[in-house]
């Protein structure tokens, strides 16, 4: 059997900020077609419950694993629930040999924790990022002393749009995509 490769991949801005509660602070439109979507398409995917709750429905064109404890989670078909991470890792080897790990913060540490990780995936938000809503923030900070980085993109720039002179793309801010292998 082939050896399943264990990437993670997530948006962060340079404190760690993933998310406030369950929204995302800013906008990447082209971090989600450029890179998220052509990297993860026709793989498997590993979240979270609330990650899965904020999905509309499961991700096209992946099998989609949610890793829960709620024996009760009731989530749109198409995806497989699972209570562990060990146990999504085990039905991931049903279905390839590779594995991107989307997220959340919860899901991320117990990767990190039980597994090596072979890639991690990092878009950097230009920016700090402060909850408007009152919420704590979701925070990820990996270990990547031990993994050499390269970049895959370079800054993509926010560029005003003639509509409303604020954005361009849907990119709220501007980002660069990092790989640590």
């Amino acid at each position: 059997m082939e050896q399943i490769k264990i990437c993670i991949i997530v948006a962060m801005d340079k404190n760690g900020v993933i998310g406030h509660g369950e929204k995302i602070p800013w906008i990447l439109a082209d971090d989600y077609k450029l890179n998220f979507v052509p990297k993860t398409k026709d793989c498997l995917v590993i979240m979270g419950r609330k990650t899965a709750e904020t999905l509309p429905g499961p991700l096209k064109n992946r099998t989609n694993i949610v890793v829960s404890r709620n024996k009760n989670l009731q989530l749109k078909d198409g995806f497989i629930i699972v209570d562990n991470v060990f146990k999504a890792v085990r039905e991931a080897s049903n279905f390839g040999n590779i594995i991107w790990c989307i997220g959340g913060a919860q899901i991320y540490r117990e990767f990190e924790k039980n597994f090596s990780i072979d890639e991690y995936h990092i878009t950097y938000v230009d920016g700090e990022f402060e909850s408007p809503w009152g919420v704590p923030e979701i925070i990820f900070k990996p270990d990547l002393s031990k993994y050499l980085e390269y970049s895959e993109e370079s800054f993509y720039k926010r560029e005003p749009s003639e509509k409303d002179g604020k954005r361009d793309r849907g990119n709220s801010h501007n980002f660069k995509v990092a790989i640590y292998s």
